[in-house]
């Protein structure tokens, strides 16, 4: 993605506004394009979570948290601990300080679902613009704020799932700075390419 002094403001005021518990503009950019407004829960109680994989793996990364008193490292990431989400979980690198973020990993259910598999490829590189600053936003706000965030949306009528829930959980080398995100993905009701609803 080419940004432009428009692109950098508009995520600048939706980031801005993600870390100070301001929601508003994230559901305006949804609303602006007819689409149903997200669900944004900063630091939520594991038990509010419906899916019991991103239950757990909040679960986890908190007991993990508190075991150690600072952010889990990277290396606390193994598959054998993840199990019960393995193709749901996307790991992603932050990029120039928070300015983009890279997938390390891409599930190959997310995969399967979103039809592309986009492990290597930069967030600032999902080709719907909505989804792309909704993303872009929510992690740079993560990187600041330190702490888990939840996020529920309903992405565009052509990817086959008619919403993502996602588990965002900030990992950090030193225990300070953010520099790479754990995230369980996971798709609602599948949606197939000949779905009248697309037509």
């Amino acid at each position: 993605m080419h940004t432009t002094a428009e692109t950098d403001s508009l995520l600048s005021d939706l980031s801005t506004a993600l870390v100070r518990g301001d929601f508003g503009p994230c559901e305006r950019l949804f609303s602006d394009k007819s689409a149903e407004k997200p669900l944004i829960r900063w630091a939520p109680d594991p038990m509010d979570l419906k899916d019991e994989r991103l239950r757990t793996l909040l679960e986890i990364w908190i007991d993990e948290q508190d075991r150690i008193g600072r952010l889990p490292h990277p290396d606390w990431v193994e598959p054998e601990r993840l199990l019960f989400a393995i193709g749901y979980l996307m790991v992603l690198s932050v990029v120039d300080g928070g300015r983009d973020f890279r997938y390390r990993l891409y599930g190959t259910e997310i995969s399967r679902r979103f039809m592309r598999d986009l492990t290597g490829h930069l967030v600032s590189e999902v080709p719907f613009r909505m989804s792309r600053l909704f993303f872009l936003a929510v992690y740079k706000a993560a990187c600041i704020r330190k702490i888990p965030i939840f996020t529920e949306h309903a992405p565009p009528s052509s990817v086959n799932a008619t919403s993502w829930s996602r588990m965002i959980l900030p990992l950090s080398t030193d225990g300070e700075t953010v520099d790479r995100f754990l995230v369980g993905n996971i798709p609602g009701t599948w949606r197939y390419p000949d779905d009248p609803a697309l037509v």
